[in-house]
């Protein structure tokens, strides 16, 4: 698969080339280009001498490659793309979608600029396993966090240990992470509270 790209005064977007489908891959198509779906990019298709080309709307986003080419994921980053993935899928599943279809290379997982929102890019034309691309995705994330920073090394390496699991579920890795942070975090301030109060109490 190719990526190209094509810019105009107002607009950005990805390009693939629209390969032969099956019945049930064109019906996924032609849910994403005919309806605005949450933490999916936009998609229209384009004809030209034959050929059909897809163009994904990309304009103020970066592709999480870029972004982090040169500096590193904090703990607030984590989270940001984790649950933006969560709810990338959760709003598949309205719309039937196959999440096979997905492309999570880092190259095409976008980071809105202006809300931080994560949006994928769904390729019916061409399928690979959800959670083999979720593994895989795993591993960028370990090679791209601030290693200085112990809650984002801590969240990461939770996140690829879950996802070594053969038969794991996306969304109860989300409640482990973060019901396990919600509590990291209570049990941190609640010992920080008592520590402060036995000092107020120091003669």
């Amino acid at each position: 698969m190719t990526a190209n790209y094509k810019r105009d005064l107002n607009h950005s977007f990805l390009l693939l080339e629209e390969k032969p489908m099956t019945s049930e891959e064109y019906f996924q198509m032609k849910m994403v280009t005919e309806n605005k779906i949450d933490g999916l990019l936009q998609v229209t298709v384009h004809t030209f001498n034959g050929e059909k080309t897809l163009h994904y709307e990309i304009s103020g986003k970066q592709n999480l490659l870029c972004v982090y080419e040169k500096k590193e994921m904090l703990v607030k980053d984590l989270e940001c793309i984790l649950k933006g993935i969560h709810r990338s899928l959760k709003e598949m599943e309205k719309y039937m979608l196959d999440t096979d279809s997905l492309i999570l290379e880092p190259e095409f997982v976008y980071l809105c600029a202006e809300d931080e929102n994560i949006q994928l890019c769904l390729y019916p034309c061409e399928k690979r396993n959800i959670r083999e691309s979720i593994r895989e995705f795993s591993e960028f994330i370990l090679n791209r966090i601030n290693h200085q920073e112990e809650k984002v090394v801590q969240l990461a390496y939770q996140f690829y240990r879950l996802t070594r699991d053969e038969n794991f579920n996306y969304e109860q890795i989300m409640e482990e992470l973060f019901e396990s942070r919600i509590s990291a975090d209570f049990n941190q301030n609640e010992s920080l509270a008592v520590k402060k109060k036995n000092m107020e109490w120091e003669p």
